[in-house]
């Protein structure tokens, strides 16, 4: 279970594996069993990440995408039998999954302007659909603007005022 087959760059994602028997019903997953999900890039970057069990029947990693286009996430679980023996019982190619740029939606205080007046510039990112989004703590977008007249060079105005306000 994905939280969609479209994800957002540099939003952790929770990927969540339910394990199902042969009819179709939930199974626990052994403590003796360790599971990974290989994730690879369009560009060919591989990612393994272990997966932890949560619950009984559900193996669970977050995935922080850093990169956009479709993304290949293979399943695989091993165990050792009583003989030390390593057998990989699951091995599933998943369904592709989709990574999309976030979007950002810029909102300039009203005019009018005035010369030395402040001017406050409001932003909020949000993903394909239109839905708010926190980033990852590790990456923050970065806003840049400047000023052209005339007679003068550009400048650069922004000044951080609060978590999402410049």
């Amino acid at each position: 279970r994905l939280p969609g087959q479209r994800l957002t760059q540099f939003v952790p994602a929770s990927l969540r594996f339910g394990v199902l028997d042969s009819s179709n019903l939930s199974a626990a997953v052994a403590a003796e069993l360790s599971a990974e999900a290989v994730i690879t890039d369009p560009a060919g970057q591989t990612w393994t990440i272990p997966l932890q069990p949560q619950q009984a029947s559900e193996l669970v990693a977050m995935f922080p995408p850093t990169s956009t286009g479709t993304h290949q996430i293979q399943l695989i679980g091993k165990a050792n039998d009583a003989q030390g023996h390593e057998h990989v019982p699951l091995d599933v190619a998943l369904p592709p999954v989709n990574v999309v740029a976030p979007e950002m939606k810029v909102q300039v205080s009203s005019p009018p302007y005035r010369q030395y007046g402040r001017v406050t510039v409001a932003y909020e990112l949000v993903d394909g659909d239109g839905n708010a989004l926190a980033l990852d703590p590790a990456y923050q977008p970065l806003l840049e603007t400047h000023l052209e007249s005339a007679e003068e060079q550009p400048a650069s105005l922004l000044t951080h005022t609060g978590s999402r306000i410049f």
